[in-house]
């Protein structure tokens, strides 16, 4: 009796074995690899003087599937390092259905921003030192068609998404310049990675700079 049973755990075994092997490979088999450069633009294209982005070494990506209504689900959020402004990112897609893939560069460690929803990123409340090579991020998305077929060959170049305020002048009308007081109301708090905008909070201003001499 003793050595039926352990017959019978064996083929149990096996059984078992066979049919995780063959669930790992059904994917594959209907898949696809889809590989993206992700790159940080240079000096001039950060459109920002001064700017330093070295710190910025995170990477995070989200993967949509669109179905045949066109509405977006999200399957999965991963991080990925960044090396001299460059990563690889390497997904495996389900051949015959289309996806988004959402692209944010960031400084890691400060957080300065909410990544949970790259559809809605939010601005900290509780981040109070101001330094602003922290607040350095970059961002960029991509469409696969038929899990194969990347809108931007696989090459995507990221954008900056925050604005920077630079105040340089050492005269005016010969007068110098001791104090500029600048006043900046309506900010959005929140950026959509996917439309590429952000999402007002308020009733956007102008910027209001005056000028003591």
């Amino acid at each position: 009796m003793k050595k039926i049973l352990l017959f019978a755990s064996a083929l149990a075994g096996l059984f078992f074995a066979a049919s995780c092997q063959q669930e790992n490979l059904e994917p594959v088999a209907g898949g696809n690899t889809v590989t993206y450069t992700v790159q940080l633009p240079d000096a001039i294209g950060t459109k920002a003087i001064g700017t330093n982005v070295s710190s910025v070494t995170e990477l995070i990506y989200e993967v949509y599937r669109i179905d045949e209504n066109g509405e977006e689900m999200r399957l999965y959020q991963m991080t990925e390092g960044m090396t001299d402004g460059s990563a690889t990112v390497k997904l495996e897609l389900v051949n015959n259905q289309n996806f988004r893939v959402l692209f944010w560069a960031q400084v890691p460690g400060k957080g300065i921003y909410n990544t949970e929803n790259l559809s809605a990123v939010t601005l900290s409340d509780t981040y109070t030192v101001v330094s602003s090579g922290d607040f350095e991020a970059f961002f960029g998305s991509d469409h696969v068609t038929d899990g194969t077929i990347s809108e931007n060959g696989g090459n995507i170049g990221l954008i900056r998404a925050v604005s920077q305020l630079n105040i340089a002048t050492e005269s005016l009308n010969d007068q110098t310049i001791s104090k500029v007081d600048v006043t900046v109301s309506g900010i959005s708090k929140t950026f959509n990675v996917m439309d590429g905008d952000c999402v007002m909070d308020g009733n956007c201003e102008e910027v209001s700079p005056d000028a003591a001499v």
